[in-house]
């Protein structure tokens, strides 16, 4: 089986790190976990906008160091800038691994909202879609965050794959596995 990198993306909410973990345990990658990351250096006294990118670079450099002793990984993160997107495609570039992308998407704002209250949370993470003034560079709703996040992600040209996390969490994995059969990407 080649090697592959798996980058996930989607809102806070969406269901990334659970499909990631299913993918994970399924195709027996490694999920390296943004949110994990970021979490830990903001323990350690890092502040929050430096946090954010530590953390991404970080984990670009792990999953580069675990893809050259030729295990696979998924990249448990949203892309909401291009330097995220590409990062993640050139190290699989470098690493000679397959490059595929999965955003999760819902549409339901309260659906949101209730996974995000339901699940136990990181420090670096969101627990409602009412957002934190930090996250804002003009005035607005958490609701109208989350629906420019939605709208604003940044996406691969290839290699793509939209997953309604709406449906049952089987019907995500046959999808996903349907697509990555495809790509060749597959256990």
């Amino acid at each position: 089986m080649p090697k592959f990198l798996i980058q996930m993306s989607g809102c806070p909410g969406s269901g990334k790190s659970t499909i990631a973990r299913a993918i994970g345990q399924r195709l027996s990658a490694v999920v390296l976990d943004h949110d994990v990351l970021k979490s830990a250096l903001l323990k350690n006294g890092v502040e929050t906008q430096k946090a954010g990118g530590a953390s991404y670079g970080s984990l670009r450099a792990l999953a580069g160091s675990i893809l050259e002793q030729g295990f696979s990984v998924i990249l448990d993160h949203p892309c909401y800038y291009d330097q995220i997107l590409h990062g993640g495609m050139q190290v699989a570039e470098r690493t000679a691994a397959a490059y595929r992308y999965i955003e999760c998407v819902i549409d339901d704002l309260e659906e949101i909202r209730r996974r995000l209250k339901n699940r136990q949370s990181l420090p670096s993470q969101l627990n409602d879609i009412t957002v934190p003034d930090q996250y804002w560079d003009q005035s607005g709703s958490g609701a109208d965050l989350f629906q420019k996040w939605i709208c604003d992600m940044k996406r691969p040209t290839h290699s793509y794959l939209k997953i309604d996390t709406a449906l049952p969490l089987s019907q995500c994995l046959e999808s996903i596995c349907n697509f990555l059969d495809r790509s060749e990407v597959k256990k």
